[in-house]
């Protein structure tokens, strides 16, 4: 029982060496004997773990989804008693609770840079960040519509057009990082942007 739970916590600290050492280096940049001598095992050893180090991204890729799908996607269940207001108050304090955490902005910035590089990233991304919330703002509105509470429309082009703002948001965000780019206008414009929908589509 002790061997299995000393397994347990080496594979663990090799994801949590692994994301700090992609995401200081990228990637491309970090071989296998860093990660181990990160973790403080042989080299050998970190392959009674993990095949390789793309197996150690997909690992951190899949652990990444578990995450957003405990903390963050339950936000986005409609319940009729929110309204409008209420599904953006709760599903934005959700998302800024999930990247406010390091390490789960750590993994997003690692996977934003290797979207192009590895095909289960980008299809992850691809499903999870933009397919998945955006059925699901989008189921959303249509019950408000159905409801009275928003104008008729279709609710998926205004879920895109709701949603592109915080898809845009992330992507600046990661470019940037590390250029002491700061934008003072930041939460403003967020903040702008939700007043201006609610005040366009609501009822």
């Amino acid at each position: 029982m002790e061997k299995k739970q000393t397994q347990m916590s080496n594979r663990e600290k090799i994801i949590n060496s692994a994301i700090t050492l992609f995401s200081l280096k990228g990637y491309e940049a970090v071989t296998m004997r860093e990660i181990a001598a990160q973790v403080g095992i042989k080299a050998a050893s970190i392959y009674n773990h993990f095949s390789g180090k793309e197996a150690i991204l997909n690992e951190i890729t899949r652990l990444f989804g578990v995450k957003l799908n405990e903390n963050v996607y339950p936000a986005f269940d409609f319940r009729q008693e929110d309204g409008l207001v209420g599904f953006i108050e709760k599903t934005s304090d959700a998302m800024d609770c999930f990247f406010s955490q390091p390490i789960n902005a750590e993994i997003g910035d690692i996977l934003l840079k290797e979207q192009f590089h590895n095909n289960t990233v980008r299809l992850f991304l691809l499903r999870e960040l933009i397919e998945k919330p955006r059925e699901a703002i989008a189921t959303c509105f249509e019950q408000l519509m159905q409801n009275g509470q928003m104008r008729q429309l279709d609710s998926m082009l205004v879920a895109k057009e709701y949603h592109a703002f915080f898809i845009y948001e992330f992507y600046e965000n990661a470019l940037s990082k590390g250029l002491g780019i700061v934008s003072s206008r930041a939460l403003f414009e967020r903040n702008e942007h939700i007043r201006l929908f609610i005040l366009h589509y609501a009822l």
